[in-house]
């Protein structure tokens, strides 16, 4: 992998833009202690998450970056620039983690936790669902955290802010895992926790900037272990058990699906689209392609949709973006077609 440089001249993985990562040929994700990073302690941190968290199994492992935290408007803190590429796994893992650390003194690093199939972050495209996670933004309680088997948790840097991972047995399927991580997030006390597969979270050994975002001279705050982890795995059942959790071998009906009105001829018809929100916080595209309100609602759900495939973002993404306007909003409950899914066929045709 090439070392990291300005951030708007390349991304040093394999970036949505900018495609320019090498392979170092690692071919595990057991680590060799890389000359130069400095931090030993650090290189240790992130190297444990990768092995402990990440696992063994190939596939792609996604990253973004945040520099230069700022305040919105809406009194969240965001940055002035998100990058996001992937890196072959493990194949990649030494030099991953190496730039990680190097990118890390200057910039906010998140990082997928399940290694996907591909190279787009697309929700649901999870090699295996052998963990569960949730990302709690008011605080979560590590005490009871301490009773899973095997459970490890990460403080974000931010005070109160963690998220918690639990070690499967083995994979299970989508509609189990997210019962299972509602149930750890509840478990644990944590308010609308996050437990997407495609979620990226701060590893341990890198540093939170966000500081920064309200004094420009702030020292970054430590993400840092706060319960290593011991490679224990517990098996999906006893977890469901100790969460209170009942696991179903049918998918139940309606999951992540939003109704939306159909004013077709035949009087009404009611069709079920997906769904899915995000943190629109960390995507400064989709933010600008929201705030500008060209009086053509057409162009504006267009500009809004390819700002989400930009994103790396998925279709159910997109569509839930376009309905934070409720003038777009509207124009889809006026329309007797999915319009959202004309706009991604054709950013798929452009791309």
């Amino acid at each position: 992998m090439p070392n990291a440089a300005d951030p708007g001249t390349h991304s040093g993985v394999h970036h949505h833009t900018d495609t320019n990562a090498h392979t170092n040929g690692a071919g595990s994700c057991h680590f060799t202690r890389a000359g130069g990073q400095g931090g030993s302690d650090r290189w240790h941190d992130l190297a444990d998450y990768l092995t402990a968290v990440v696992g063994p199994l190939p596939g792609w492992v996604h990253v973004a970056t945040g520099w230069v935290p700022q305040r919105e408007a809406s009194g969240r803190i965001g940055f002035r620039l998100w990058q996001q590429g992937c890196a072959a796994w493990p194949d990649e893992a030494n030099g991953l983690a190496a730039l990680l650390l190097e990118w890390s003194t200057r910039a906010d690093i998140y990082l997928c936790p399940y290694p996907l199939s591909g190279q787009r972050r697309d929700k649901g495209s999870a090699v295996a669902l052998d963990k569960v996670h949730c990302d709690g933004d008011d605080g979560v309680d590590l005490g009871k955290a301490s009773n899973i088997p095997g459970v490890c948790a990460v403080g974000s840097g931010t005070p109160g802010h963690a998220h918690v991972y639990a070690g499967l047995t083995r994979s299970v399927p989508p509609h189990q895992h997210e019962a299972l991580c509602r149930g750890l997030g509840h478990y644990l006390g944590a308010k609308d926790p996050k437990f997407s597969d495609n979620d990226v979270l701060r590893p341990p050994g890198t540093w939170n900037f966000k500081p920064r975002a309200d004094d420009k001279k702030a020292p970054p705050l430590p993400v840092m272990w706060l319960i290593r982890p011991t490679g224990v795995r517990i098996d999906p059942e006893e977890l469901a058990d100790l969460l209170g959790v009942e696991l179903t071998d049918t998918l139940p009906t309606g999951v992540r699906r939003a109704r939306e009105k159909s004013t077709s001829a035949g009087g009404g018809a009611t069709a079920i689209l997906p769904t899915d929100p995000f943190e629109i916080a960390y995507h400064p595209r989709v933010r600008r392609a929201l705030a500008k309100v060209s009086g053509d609602r057409s162009a504006d759900t267009m500009r809004v949709v390819r700002a989400c495939f930009g994103a790396g973002l998925t279709e159910a993404n997109a569509r839930w973006a376009v309905r934070q306007r409720d003038d777009l909003a509207e124009r889809l409950d006026q329309r007797h077609d999915d319009d959202v899914a004309r706009c991604w066929r054709v950013c798929l045709e452009e791309s």
